[in-house]
C-alpha cells in the first residue's frame, strides 16, 4: 500500500521521530490536535512494522518523490530535517525507482485539479499522489481536507484517493480487531 503524507506530516516526522518510533513518551507541549494526529501516525507506523514482520509479502510505502521532498527542503530546515528529508527520497528512489510516473501525467492530473481552487502546492501534491496510484494522502492541513472534501467529491481522480488525517485513517483500518494491536491511549 503507497501512502503519501503531505508536507506537513513528513515534518512532524522529522521533529517528533523518537515519539513517532517508540523511544519517548507522547509531546505535552502540542495542541491536543497535533497529539491526536501523533498518536495515530505512531499507530499507523506500528501496524506498518507489524504486517512487514509477518513477512506476508505486503508493505507499506511511504511517498517521498522530488516534488515533495523538493517542497519540505524549500524553506529552511534545521538539519536534523534535512537528514530525515534525504533518507525519505533515498529510500523512495530505492524502492521505486522503475515506477515514477511520467512528469507529463502528473502535469496532466494537476491542470484537471486546477478547476477545484486548490492552491498550486497542494494541487501538485495530490496530482502525484494520484499518479502515484497512492492509496492515502495523509495531512493535518484542515483547509485542504475541507476543500477535497467540499470539492472533490466530483472528480473522479481524488475519489480514487482517500485524503484523511492520520486519525481518520487509523479508524478505518481499526487496529484491535484487524490486527489485534493495543491503542496507546
Amino acid at each position: 500500500m503507497l501512502v503519501y503524507l503531505d508536507a506537513n506530516l513528513v515534518q512532524y516526522c522529522a521533529d517528533y521521530g523518537e515519539f513517532l518510533f517508540g523511544a519517548v513518551a507522547k509531546p505535552d507541549n502540542l495542541s491536543a490536535d497535533l497529539q491526536r494526529e501523533l498518536v495515530a501516525l505512531r499507530e499507523l507506523i506500528e501496524v506498518a512494522l507489524e504486517i512487514e514482520s509477518r513477512d506476508t509479502g505486503n508493505r507499506w510505502y511511504i511517498a517521498g518523490p522530488k516534488h515533495l521532498v523538493a517542497e519540505l527542503l524549500d524553506g529552511e530546515p534545521t538539519e536534523e530535517q534535512r537528514e530525515v528529508y534525504e533518507m525519505l527520497q533515498a529510500a523512495w528512489v530505492e524502492d521505486h525507482r522503475a515506477t515514477a510516473p511520467a512528469r507529463d501525467c502528473i502535469r496532466a492530473i494537476n491542470v484537471s485539479l486546477a478547476g477545484l481552487g486548490f492552491a498550486r502546492k497542494d494541487r501538485l501534491l495530490l496530482a502525484e499522489a494520484i499518479a502515484l496510484g497512492a492509496s492515502w494522502f495523509l495531512t493535518c492541513d484542515k483547509r485542504l481536507r475541507r476543500n477535497v472534501k467540499a470539492r472533490g467529491e466530483g472528480d473522479r481522480q481524488l475519489r480514487s484517493l482517500r485524503v484523511a488525517f492520520p486519525s481518520e485513517c487509523a479508524k478505518i483500518i481499526n487496529f484491535g480487531s484487524v490486527f489485534g494491536l493495543k491503542s496507546l491511549d
